[in-house]
């Protein structure tokens, strides 16, 4: 949406070097233990209620956790 085309590119690359991370997360998301969409759905709305330091921390939580999952799947 802003039309940056820098911002743009660096952003298609770091998603296209994060998606084997995300097929574990799916992975596990559908075969393994369900994880709530709760934590997306709160981050949304924090960020439609401009709540800017509420969606910030739920982000980083939600990004710790899952850092947490996609070690714990790599070592098995």
């Amino acid at each position: 949406a802003s039309h940056n085309e820098s911002l743009v590119h660096l952003l298609d690359q770091l998603w296209d070097r994060t998606d084997r991370y995300r097929l574990i997360l799916v992975r596990e998301e559908l075969v393994e233990r369900p994880v709530p969409l709760q934590e997306h759905i709160d981050i949304a709305d924090a960020i439609v209620a401009r709540r800017v330091e509420e969606a910030a921390r739920l982000t980083r939580d939600h990004i710790a956790r899952s850092r947490i999952r996609i070690a714990r799947s790599l070592a098995m």
